[in-house]
């Protein structure tokens, strides 16, 4: 189940046929293992002896806790083989019911198989099977809690009517599993009416050829829904795994349009930078050489009003010496 919800493409490939059944097998197996326990001698008949409770004819009250070892059903049956199975089945189902709740909101585009159909039979059958669970949980843990409270608490009192209860429950358990199957899932139910239809209301059955031509289209209907569902988990494959390169380019695309803008920012500022140096370079330039300008013109200027000066005073001087030259004479 958990790899139909995860991997619907591998699931065929995976649970086949023949591994299926070597799963029952085992799990017959182990459930004989722990039910025969008691009987290779794991039970109380060494503390009857010692406490005198049984004779040498071996007889005793016939009651489940004189004779059923505390310690067994506690440590062996309880620890061991019903609740660490009954936690990992509701850690499986939590996953199972997330992953078909994150497949199912999902927005898939239309097309001609819809996955969502698919998921949606997944989940009704999950829902089936936890239901199982469920009821397997209320039935078995009432008797093993009063296990539990007779072997860690022996002074504390127990009703007799909650023990009944209790073992009612566990017994009840195997009658209400196939009635569940029968409501939930199609085919139990159709199975289920026709072995009552047969069986208990005593109605003719149908002829053989009846039979051999319902058992024909029942394969033609199984191998075409098995096909379906393969081409359903196909087409959602494939848009999973073009979901997932689309974002994939997206990411890739904004990456590579993050690295062109901030080359392209560092180029600009680079040019930027560049041409403000040397605008202002040009600046410094233009503005020495119009000051270098200027100097030299002002030192021209007054090279030229001192040379003017200079010949202004060498006249006078000159024309001083002549005048009084001319007095003198």
């Amino acid at each position: 189940m958990l790899c139909s919800a995860l991997c619907p493409c591998s699931y065929k490939r995976v649970v086949t046929p023949r591994r299926a059944g070597t799963a029952v097998v085992a799990c017959w197996m182990v459930a004989f293992v722990v039910g025969l326990t008691p009987m290779l001698g794991w039970n109380n008949l060494q503390r009857l002896q010692e406490n005198a409770s049984i004779g040498a004819d071996l007889v005793i009250t016939c009651q489940f806790e004189t004779v059923i070892s505390m310690e067994y059903m506690v440590y062996f049956n309880f620890f061991g083989w019903v609740l660490p199975p009954l936690l990992l089945m509701l850690i499986i189902y939590a996953e199972i019911f997330y992953m078909i709740h994150r497949q199912l909101n999902k927005k898939v585009s239309a097309s001609n198989a819809d996955p969502s159909k698919y998921y949606d039979k997944e989940l009704k059958l999950a829902k089936s099977l936890a239901l199982v669970l469920f009821l397997f949980a209320l039935s078995w843990l009432p008797l093993h809690i009063l296990n539990c409270i007779t072997l860690f608490c022996p002074a504390c009192h127990k009703p007799m009517f909650l023990i009944y209860i209790a073992i009612l429950l566990t017994h009840g358990n195997s009658a209400v599993n196939p009635v569940v199957y029968a409501f939930r899932i199609k085919r139990f139910r159709s199975a289920f009416l026709k072995i009552w239809k047969q069986y208990l209301c005593c109605k003719d059955t149908p002829l053989l050829g009846n039979q051999a031509s319902e058992r024909k289209d029942n394969h033609v209907g199984e191998q075409l829904s098995l096909q379906k569902d393969d081409h359903v988990a196909e087409q959602v494959s494939l848009k999973k795994d073009s979901h997932f390169g689309e974002q994939w380019s997206e990411e890739k695309e904004n990456h590579v349009g993050e690295q062109w803008g901030e080359e392209k920012e560092n180029h600009v500022g680079e040019q930027w930078g560049e041409e403000k140096e040397n605008h202002m370079g040009e600046q410094r330039s233009e503005l020495k050489v119009n000051h270098n300008g200027e100097l030299k013109d002002n030192h021209d200027e007054r090279r030229s009003e001192q040379k003017d000066n200079h010949a202004g005073s060498s006249r006078a001087r000159r024309r001083r010496t002549t005048w009084g030259s001319s007095g003198v004479s």
